[in-house]
């Protein structure tokens, strides 16, 4: 909208505010790397055996790029990038999912959880919308204009 009144906002100033107000990690809990911990402090992350990979886990069921975690409107979410053994959340196999706090990831046969933390003093304790998955601005700005109205 163009009234004067409205600020556009777009998808990826969202994911920005997301990892301003939150902070986000995987924990493994199983397989050789078990106990380590993976802040996503980035817009995308790649998950593999490779070493040329952000979350690199040496483990014979992981794929050398196996999965991608990416910044949405709303947090992070995963996707399969071909990978041999496949992606699991809370036990069913996805080619793509979003994530919430708390979910249980497998990437192969080693187990690992998304964890969610807001960060003191960042505002975010107010009303929190969620957008779902939104392919571009315009469907942005529906969302936000309806968020407002409620």
């Amino acid at each position: 909208m163009r009234d004067g009144r409205t600020r556009r906002v777009t998808a990826k100033q969202c994911g920005e505010d997301f990892l301003k107000a939150h902070r986000a990690a995987l924990t493994v809990l199983s397989g050789p790397a078990a106990g380590s911990e993976y802040e996503l402090g980035a817009t995308r992350a790649v998950i593999g055996r490779s070493a040329k990979v952000s979350i690199r886990i040496e483990d014979a069921s992981v794929s050398h790029e196996h999965a991608c975690i990416e910044l949405g409107v709303a947090g992070f979410g995963i996707r399969d990038l071909g990978s041999t053994n496949g992606v699991r959340v809370n036990g069913a196999r996805v080619a793509g999912a979003a994530l919430e706090h708390g979910d249980r990831v497998h990437i192969g046969s080693v187990e690992l959880q998304y964890v969610v933390e807001e960060i003191a003093g960042s505002g975010a304790g107010g009303r929190v919308w969620d957008l779902g998955d939104l392919s571009d601005v315009a469907d942005l700005d529906d969302a936000l204009d309806t968020a407002r109205r409620a």
